[in-house]
């Protein structure tokens, strides 16, 4: 499944990309959850970057985890999902910084993207961007 969120914090599902040529301006957060490879195919080409697969998140060395290649950045973290149950497990998910977009792999569903989905519908979302300059947050700010 893949969902995107447009700049005002709409979501719209991508059912029909498929049938697309380019992406909107303002999608700027694309959401695959267990894609297939036909929407791996189609997003590849729409974006000009590989999506890494679930073996490629999976088997990732540690050293490996945040690099650059063709202009966009990739980063794989190892989430905690079932957090509520007895047997919380780790779930590794792949994020992309694209141009102006960025993309998420996943193929469970941590609590912590439910929470995020609801606050940015709320509008009570804030970000906060740390970098070496600026170690206390150099871009920062609620999403509305």
């Amino acid at each position: 499944m893949i969902t995107g969120y447009r700049s005002n914090c709409k979501s719209v599902a991508l059912a029909d990309i498929f049938a697309a040529s380019s992406m909107e301006d303002d999608i700027v957060w694309i959401d695959l959850v267990d894609p297939t490879r036909e929407e791996e195919d189609k997003l590849e080409a729409l974006l000009g970057i590989e999506i890494p697969t679930r073996d490629d998140l999976k088997d990732i060395e540690p050293s490996s985890r945040l690099y650059n290649e063709n202009g966009a950045v990739f980063l794989t973290a190892s989430l905690v999902w079932k957090a509520d149950s007895e047997l919380p497990t780790l779930t590794d998910v792949g994020f992309i910084l694209v141009g102006n977009r960025l993309v998420t792999i996943r193929y469970a569903n941590p609590k912590s993207f439910a929470l995020f989905v609801a606050a940015l519908r709320a509008g009570s979302s804030y970000v906060n961007v740390h970098t070496a300059a600026c170690p206390n947050g150099e871009i920062r700010g609620h999403i509305q």
